[in-house]
């Protein structure tokens, strides 16, 4: 079984879900897919451990998006006068 992608679904107090997409690329119908062959090259072995994850791409972004805010504060205030 190998990952395609996986996604927040949601959470409650205690506990987080996430749905997790698998293929098995020994799958007869999965190595006769045109859209979905390519994951049965040897290439793609071990792909979960190298390829980005959706859900690290977008907590990456929120991490950038609330430094450049930090930055854009400091700037406001530097130029405003208002200190910390």
């Amino acid at each position: 079984m190998q990952v395609l992608n996986s996604y927040w679904v949601g959470q409650d107090g205690k506990h987080k879900w996430y749905e997790v997409i698998v293929v098995d690329p020994n799958h007869p119908s999965i190595k006769t897919d045109k859209n979905l062959k390519w994951i049965c090259s040897n290439t793609q072995k071990g792909r979960v451990f190298r390829v980005r994850q959706a859900q690290e791409e977008k907590a990456e972004d929120r991490e950038e998006r609330a430094k450049e805010q930090k930055r854009q504060d400091q700037v406001w205030r530097s130029h405003n006068n208002t200190g910390k």
